[in-house]
């Protein structure tokens, strides 16, 4: 940030690449709200502060060519005045042309980005009983979003060893107590010759895509079973506390049992919610030339010659992109590993095709 105010600067971490700029004071995000269409008269605080402002910069994101990345953002509140821009990264190579940075309105598409959800630890283990009886276990994880998904594909860490019976994976209702249900809305099988010999992920397609709204919960279930007469078995993970909060683990002892709490099952989940992307609608245009940039990561700043207001209470998109560039002379920006408010507010082009 440039000029005499960097003391008064304050930090709102929002997931995404690390982006900041003075601004007018603004709240924090709170809820969806409906558009206020009576006239207003707006005010702008002119002490400048930071509106958002992410130092977990774990991931690197090459912007080149195609190669785009756009961050969403909401206003609060009040107005914002928008004056500098900051970015954190690096060149890599000699880029040939400046970086550019546009303002966008921001627009909700329905389940356009994939997420993966689900327990992905387990450090304990169990193995169905080996005893050439054919016995085995049900295991299932329940799952109950914040919101709306598709699910598109599950996976459990399992082994096996020698010849078992095929893996079966179920989607049921859950009881009351919390266990499994009997109502199957889906399932499909898959031979055990596919299934890994060594500790792997197994995966299982959903088609069609399964959707849960928030509230719901559903079970995903896998019969892992032994074959009689057969010298085989199955064994999977689990963690034995609650280390994910929105579901549970369970097992059931094949031929009879009730269903056992287990924690968590090693079990992810991979699916599409709803996201704001940025819009075509292009409201500020910024360049940064490649000599802003340096070799090893550091905030670039670039100040608006004419600052704009940003009405409040509204989503907005910043768009990051260059003209030409590749693999070997490109700029590199920097976005956080953590699930930060709004929890989709990061895209790549290459990922959604959006941006």
């Amino acid at each position: 940030m440039e000029g005499g105010w960097m003391s008064q600067v304050t930090y709102t971490e929002l997931e995404g690449f690390p982006v900041r700029w003075a601004y007018g004071q603004a709240m924090p995000l709170e809820e969806e709200k409906e558009a206020d269409k009576t006239a207003k008269t707006w005010s702008v605080d002119t002490t400048p502060s930071t509106q958002i402002s992410n130092e977990n910069t774990g991931t690197e994101n090459q912007v080149y060519g195609s190669k785009q990345i756009g961050q969403v953002f909401e206003t609060g509140s009040n107005a914002l005045k928008l004056t500098a821009i900051q970015l954190y990264g690096r060149k890599n190579g000699s880029p040939q042309n400046p970086l550019r940075v546009e303002l966008r309105n921001a627009v909700l598409k329905e389940y356009s980005k994939q997420i993966v959800d689900g327990n992905q630890t387990g450090s304990s283990v169990e193995t169905t009983p080996y005893d050439q009886q054919g016995k085995g276990f049900w295991i299932a994880e329940t799952y109950s979003p914040t919101q709306r998904v598709k699910v598109t594909k599950v996976e459990v860490y399992i082994k096996r060893y020698g010849t078992v019976e095929d893996a079966v994976f179920e989607i049921r209702d859950v009881n009351p107590d919390g266990t499994p249900g009997t109502n199957v809305f889906y399932t499909d099988t898959k031979p055990y010759t596919e299934t890994p010999t060594s500790a792997a992920w197994t995966s299982f397609d959903v088609d069609p895509p399964f959707e849960i709204q928030p509230g719901e919960k559903y079970a995903f279930c896998f019969k892992l079973k032994e074959a009689e007469g057969e010298y085989g078995y199955y064994r999977y993970w689990y963690e034995g506390s609650d280390v994910w909060d929105k579901g549970e683990g369970w097992r059931k002892n094949i031929p009879d049992g009730d269903w056992v709490y287990k924690g968590d099952i090693k079990m992810r989940f991979t699916a599409l919610i709803d996201a704001y992307i940025p819009s075509d609608e292009k409201l500020l245009s910024l360049e940064i030339d490649p000599a802003s940039f340096g070799t090893s990561d550091g905030w670039v700043s670039k100040s608006l010659d004419n600052p704009i207001a940003l009405r409040p209470n509204e989503r907005w998109s910043l768009v990051i992109y260059t003209i030409g560039g590749d693999e070997s002379n490109h700029y590199i920006l920097h976005s956080g590993s953590e699930s930060l408010s709004p929890e989709n507010a990061f895209s790549r082009s290459e990922d959604s095709g959006e941006t």
